[in-house]
């Protein structure tokens, strides 16, 4: 069934304007996916939640389709659909639903399933490569409102941002706090 999830997720991407978004692509969700992964071995999830946590990665951004600003909401409610198709449980697809809305900033996940998408999500906080993808992320803003951000306006907004974020497993913190530290000292 991850199969379906995966080509429905890839399909979607080249057939909207998702590939297009500089940040929050099918690179960044395949990201997503392989962090997901890496936290479910580790927390040794059984099949059904190791199902659920990388299904809801592969779906977790489909709703910048629809609409960027609800994208989360937006996107767990087509992500009900499609799943509820391929005959997924309901219970398991209100489980999805509830990972992908959980990564609504701010993150406020309710459950271990939500804890491990919102740190694969976020996840590129504490990376060395936080930088450029920052400066990813503020293009993707900048094309959507239509206006540049000052350098100086996106380097307040990112420094508040990390002081407020707050990596949710043991694993993410123990392997991502470090960097995330440094990165926010360089931002200083």
């Amino acid at each position: 069934m991850l199969k379906n999830v995966e080509h429905y997720a890839t399909d979607s991407f080249f057939h909207t304007d998702l590939e297009k978004l500089p940040y929050h692509n099918l690179k960044h969700t395949q990201s997503v996916v392989s962090y997901s992964r890496q936290l479910a071995h580790h927390y040794q999830l059984g099949e059904r939640d190791f199902f659920i946590v990388v299904a809801s990665a592969w779906l977790h951004d489909l709703g910048y389709a629809i609409d960027r600003a609800n994208h989360e909401a937006e996107g767990a409610d087509a992500a009900g659909i499609f799943l509820a198709n391929l005959g997924v449980a309901a219970a398991d697809i209100e489980t999805i639903k509830g990972c992908i809305q959980a990564t609504k900033l701010p993150q406020n996940p309710h459950n271990l399933l939500e804890e491990i998408v919102c740190d694969a999500d976020l996840w590129h906080l504490g990376t060395p490569n936080f930088d450029e993808l920052s400066r990813m992320v503020r293009k993707e803003k900048e094309e959507a409102y239509h206006k540049k951000i000052d350098k100086r306006e996106w380097r307040n907004e990112t420094i508040n941002f990390f002081e407020s974020h707050n990596y949710h497993t043991d694993y993410a913190r123990m392997f991502l706090e470090g960097q995330k530290q440094k990165n926010l000292h360089k931002l200083n």
